[in-house]
């Protein structure tokens, strides 16, 4: 079994300032020779080793425990601490070698006895014997435990900057039911009733972009509804509640990325000191797993240039500047044409109410003063059909780049099953906006998404929930490969580094995410999913995504 000790030290005083939860001690993290005896109240078997993190409250009265990941020899996380200890297993007693004594002469005399009944007597040497025996002494009975984190964790070296670690483990909610590994789904071999233009194929790797969102914290986004929680027996993230402060949380989200082949994250950004700008500052980009992984900021336009406040425009400047001070100098910044791309949301609707020139000369002059220079603008503006012009566009002529984030809104608002036609109809749209795009001097960056379901956050919007599958017979994910075999086609090259967006990777308030979910194939209750569908999908996500994003 390896342990983790924690203790509080309190001569050796850290603060972690967040400004959306006031200041808190980090408690100092060192490794305890010997261990008190405590009760271990968590202990998961994983694969073939046990882990266990027990984490001694400041008041020394409570112990909280925390599932780790895959076996790391004596690895140091930097500041916090984590060490792991393995401890050696006692020699075998003469008894126990008299066991492996029987069940090896068993052994050979049950693989004569099947030799002589089948007819083909095979003489066991003992070099196949020694092979069974360690595959039987190895060999793990599968656990029906799916409420366990990551099977990986990160292997933190060297003395780097700190990264804020929460004070409390991350909250895992106990479902009401178990819940059973995620179910196995049919492959996905079906063929496109009407395949793409093969003269559009894609000619280079593509850069795969998600939306991701660092909102989730130690409450899972305060607590706000989805769908999968809600249904009968429920589903939840195969996580579980997680906090995305957490550092191992944050490597499985990277594993399952590189996994995926997305090499980009446009993460959601409600301001300055918001908690997805204070999770992506102190606890993202400080991930030692980072590596060359980009991201981009989603500047979310509802919190920034509120209708409730005639669409004022007073955080335009300032919101922008600080991105500059903050993140476009950051060595994984996504970048294009030698700038840095912010995604802006709902330009569409800026446009309607003649805000977009306004605040798109706010953004550029903001980055310029600031000593970023221009700064590459991608426009949520596509949506449904396009205007019917095949001239110059003006509102596509200010941005540089356009692309459509509610795909529901444009392929599925009637909910249902949208099937092989309204695919093809969609991206026949998307086509149009792309010719429009490049006849406004503009680039277009094509965009996908699995589903989607919001009425387990929003009720009263009375959305109908679109299906996962293109058809009731068809498999699940096969709406989300079918579109991305056609949006594949639509990317604009090396102007925007062959980039297609997913919607998303983890916004499960309007069930678009890829993340993986586990739990129990249901329909129920038919008020959340009106008969439809929803399934413990596990990778399957993941795994069609990189199938038909890997240029062979």
């Amino acid at each position: 079994m390896h342990t983790l000790y924690r203790y509080e030290d309190s001569d050796e005083e850290k603060v972690d300032e967040r400004s959306t939860a006031g200041n808190r001690t980090a408690e100092s993290w060192h490794d305890e020779p010997e261990a008190p005896s405590i009760p271990d109240r968590s202990t998961r078997s994983i694969g073939s080793y046990m882990y266990n993190l027990q984490y001694h409250a400041v008041d020394g009265d409570s112990i909280e425990t925390e599932k780790m990941g895959q076996r790391y020899h004596e690895r140091k996380y930097g500041v916090p601490e984590y060490w792991y200890h393995e401890a050696q297993s006692p020699p075998p007693s003469e008894h126990d070698s008299r066991k492996h004594t029987v069940l090896i002469i068993l052994i050979i005399l049950l693989t004569f006895l099947l030799g002589f009944v089948v007819g083909r007597l095979t003489w066991v040497t003992p070099a196949k014997i020694a092979q069974i025996t360690v595959i039987s002494a190895n060999t793990e009975p599968p656990t029906s435990d799916t409420t366990d984190l990551p099977k990986t964790v990160p292997p933190f070296t060297g003395d780097g900057e700190t990264i804020p670690v929460s004070s409390a483990p991350p909250r895992q909610t106990e479902p009401s039911s178990p819940i059973p590994p995620a179910t196995s789904t049919p492959p996905m071999d079906f063929e496109l009733t009407s395949p793409p233009d093969s003269s559009s194929a894609l000619s280079g790797e593509l850069t795969v972009g998600v939306y991701y969102y660092p909102w989730y914290k130690d409450d899972f986004h305060r607590g706000d509804g989805y769908v999968r929680n809600q249904l009968s027996p429920p589903q939840e993230p195969w996580l579980g509640e997680y906090d995305d402060t957490n550092p191992i949380i944050i490597a499985k989200h990277l594993e399952w990325s590189r996994q995926a082949n997305i090499g980009l994250w446009v993460t959601s950004w409600w301001g300055q000191g918001s908690r997805e700008d204070v999770t992506l500052k102190t606890a993202i980009l400080r991930h030692p797993e980072l590596n060359s992984h980009q991201f981009a900021i989603f500047y979310e336009t509802t919190g920034r240039i509120k209708e409730s406040e005639g669409f004022s425009t007073q955080r335009v400047e300032p919101d922008v500047a600080y991105l500059c001070q903050e993140y476009f100098d950051h060595p994984n910044y996504f970048r294009l044409d030698g700038k840095p791309v912010l995604f802006v949301y709902l330009t569409r609707k800026l446009d309607m109410n003649q805000k977009l020139p306004e605040v798109l000369q706010l953004m550029r002059q903001a980055a310029t003063n600031a000593g970023c220079g221009d700064v590459y603008i991608v426009g949520d503006h596509v949506f449904q059909g396009p205007p019917e012009t095949e001239d110059l566009y003006p509102p596509l002529s200010m941005l540089n780049a356009v692309t459509n984030y509610d795909v529901y809104g444009s392929m599925g608002g009637k909910g249902g099953y949208v099937g092989q036609d309204g695919v093809t109809r969609y991206y026949n749209q998307q086509r149009r906006w792309r010719d429009l795009a490049h006849n406004s001097d503009c680039h277009f960056i094509p965009a996908v998404s699995p589903g989607y379901n919001d009425l387990g956050v929003r009720p009263e919007k009375a959305h109908p929930p679109l299906s996962r599958k293109l058809s009731a017979t068809s498999p699940h994910g096969s709406l989300f490969e079918a579109a991305l075999r056609q949006a594949r086609t639509l990317v604009d090259g090396p102007t925007t580094q062959n980039l297609l967006m997913v919607n998303s990777f983890n916004e499960f308030h309007e069930d678009t995410q890829i993340e993986p979910v586990i739990g129990p194939t249901t329909t129920l209750p038919e008020s959340l999913t009106n008969g439809l569908e929803y399934d413990g999908y596990g990778e399957l996500y993941l795994d069609i995504l990189r199938k038909e994003t890997t240029v062979v």
